[in-house]
């Protein structure tokens, strides 16, 4: 749904009195447009203008407008001029789209499907990890490895070693390996051989 906005004296403005009733029209038919298509920026495209409203000759209306002022013509059709003045500012139109994601969240809990929901709102939405300093709840370091993988040689740095050697032949271009998925034998770095599991 579009709105429009107009000041509670736009009718008696000094510049649509010198236009006839079915121009008027038009132009409001004009602001209508923009509103309705988003072009928050006044442009709509000649053919768009000329259907606008149901002005029995909309480019005389176009030429009349251009000569009050009200709109001025673009390489693509025409632009109006104040439009700013009647789409909704955009405090609304960011009003509106905060008001939609409301009502899809409301409609998914309702479903009972919470991942849209807010953690300070649901219960059973889902939030950010819980890590407390003191008490942390399975932080994981993001490695799958258990460690026992490496082994520290000398004073040097840490060496990875694994029951076969790291052959970059085997993975794809994504660093997944290929042989995973036939049962083949996989050297991983880091973590020794992987097979495939039968269950």
């Amino acid at each position: 749904m579009s709105w429009t906005r107009l000041d509670d004296l736009w009718t008696e403005r000094d510049d649509l009195a010198g236009l006839d009733y079915p121009d008027r029209w038009h132009y409001l038919a004009l602001i209508q447009a923009c509103s309705r298509r988003g072009a928050l920026t006044g442009e709509l495209r000649t053919i768009d203008a000329r259907r606008a409203s149901d002005h029995p000759d909309p480019d005389r209306a176009q030429r009349n407008l251009i000569a009050a002022g009200l709109i001025e013509p673009t390489a693509q059709g025409i632009r109006v001029i104040e439009i700013a003045d009647h789409v909704p500012p955009p405090s609304v139109r960011d009003a509106s789209t905060r008001a939609a994601e409301r009502k899809r969240r409301q409609r998914a809990h309702e479903a009972g499907d919470h991942h849209l929901c807010l953690p300070e709102r649901c219960p059973l939405a889902p939030g950010p990890r819980d890590i407390d300093r003191d008490n942390p709840r399975d932080p994981g370091t993001g490695q799958d490895r258990t460690g026992e993988d490496y082994k520290v040689t000398g004073e040097g740095p840490v060496e990875l070693t694994t029951s076969e050697p790291y052959n970059p032949a085997i993975y794809d271009e994504t660093g997944q390996d290929r042989a995973w998925f036939d049962g083949t034998p996989v050297a991983v770095p880091g973590s020794g051989v992987r097979f495939r599991d039968a269950s």
